[in-house]
């Protein structure tokens, strides 16, 4: 039992890893973490762009949310309609990756139209490429967080006394948070932007 346990342990540390950067990617091509997310206002000192840019909330509660979702919906099948545990993770995790492209596309239509006025214009083509990558992303993410939040429930010898949904939210902020806050190499690279103040755009 305790090789199983460490085992268990192990494959969670594993979801984790994958999860942080899975969720670092999905943040990069969303431009909600790296310097793109500098793109919001340029716009308006004359610099239209083709950057796709979701950035309405920062990656931990956004993460959260997703994750969160997924576990919700996993939870469900599972208690409701004894579905196994794997489609059940699957299915949560394709729920979470579709409110990810929703509110990715939602933002970046938003923010787009809304800066017509400086010739902004809305590129249907960054849309349907890069919002298939978010979401992709977007899911492996839920999926890892989802199972680790099963195992502590369901596997271990002293189950978690909270629900996977409450586990996978918590798991979700410290993901985001740390996704967040380790730097990204993207950092400065913006060439359009470069011989501008930093914040200008």
């Amino acid at each position: 039992m305790d090789a199983f346990s460490m085992g268990l342990v192990a494959a969670m540390g594993a979801l984790a890893t994958v999860a942080g950067a899975s969720e670092d990617i999905e943040s990069d091509v969303g431009s909600q973490s790296n310097p793109n997310s500098q793109v919001q206002l340029a716009a308006q000192v004359g610099n239209p762009h083709r950057i796709y840019n979701k950035a309405i909330s920062g990656e931990p509660p956004a993460n959260a949310l997703w994750c969160a979702t997924a576990a919700m919906v996993a939870y469900t099948l599972i208690t409701a309609f004894q579905m196994p545990a794997l489609m059940a993770l699957v299915a949560g995790a394709s729920v979470a990756a579709l409110f990810n492209g929703v509110f990715s596309m939602s933002a970046y239509f938003g923010r787009n139209s809304s800066q017509a006025r400086f010739n902004q214009w809305v590129y249907l083509d960054i849309v349907r490429y890069t919002t298939p990558s978010i979401m992709a992303h977007a899911w492996i993410t839920s999926f890892c967080i989802a199972t680790i939040s099963y195992i502590m429930v369901y596997m271990l010898p002293t189950p978690h006394p909270f629900p996977m949904p409450i586990i996978a939210l918590i798991w979700g902020l410290a993901v985001g948070a740390i996704g967040s806050s380790v730097g990204d190499i993207h950092y400065g690279g913006e060439r359009e932007f470069q011989n501008r103040q930093f914040g200008c755009g």
